[in-house]
């Protein structure tokens, strides 16, 4: 499922802990964890943002579905077919 964008003083991002723990930890543990952000909210510093570009972009590459000629299913990444089964 799609995470909500938050938005704070023009911020667009999601929070890695707001996500479910096996997309968090597949954004952690590609590419996209570099992307990973420090955002201070108030006095309070949110430690795990994902600017919200970024987060479209991982989640198109990994949950948009394609069209398989012999199986017609959806294309999901490896790491998550081993964390569902």
């Amino acid at each position: 499922m799609k995470a909500e964008v938050e938005v704070y003083r023009g911020i667009e991002f999601v929070r890695l802990s707001a996500l479910s723990r096996e997309q968090a930890k597949a954004i952690r543990e590609s590419s996209f964890g570099k992307r990973v952000i420090k955002i201070l909210h108030g006095s309070e510093i949110l430690p795990d943002c994902l600017p919200w570009t970024s987060y479209l972009e991982w989640y198109d590459l990994n949950f948009l579905t394609e069209s398989h000629s012999d199986s017609g299913t959806a294309h999901q990444p490896e790491a998550l077919k081993a964390s569902i089964h």
